[in-house]
């Protein structure tokens, strides 16, 4: 019976775990760079009566780092953020989010939005983050 032996097959094997923890550091560091740009455009436009809630305004990063969290603590976030009454309005996608706050219908709180804007302004920045990394990738 004939044997084959592939040559660099250890150096593959070890540019390979190389290359993973690689992009598992580089996707981190985006994700925790997006997070916290985030935070910091909230806090930039959210509106200030006497700056409870935009000192409420907190990211954080889960612990295996691929996962970042940012949130505005205050009770009355989500009606600053949507509106009140008939000012309610929900971008597309947030219905579900928006209606957990729902409590009468009622209200006359016109929507000044922070979370939702500041979000979408960073996602392409993320997307752009990501797409490098993988075009990076080379072995």
């Amino acid at each position: 019976m004939a044997q084959i032996t592939v040559k660099g097959m250890q150096a593959l094997k070890a540019k390979l775990r190389n290359l993973d923890a690689q992009v598992t550091t580089r996707t981190k560091f985006a994700v925790a760079k997006a997070t916290q740009n985030i935070q910091l455009k909230a806090v930039l436009i959210v509106p200030v009566d006497k700056g409870k809630l935009k000192q409420s305004i907190k990211s954080k990063i889960d612990k295996n780092g691929l996962i970042g969290r940012i949130s505005a603590t205050e009770d009355y976030a989500p009606y600053v953020e949507f509106g009140t009454g008939s000012f309610v309005k929900v971008p597309k996608g947030f219905d579900e989010m928006a209606m957990s706050f729902f409590v009468n219908g009622k209200g006359r709180m016109k929507p000044r939005p922070f979370l939702i804007p500041s979000w979408a302004s960073e996602v392409p920045i993320f997307k752009a983050d990501l797409k490098k990394i993988i075009k990076d990738l080379r072995l």
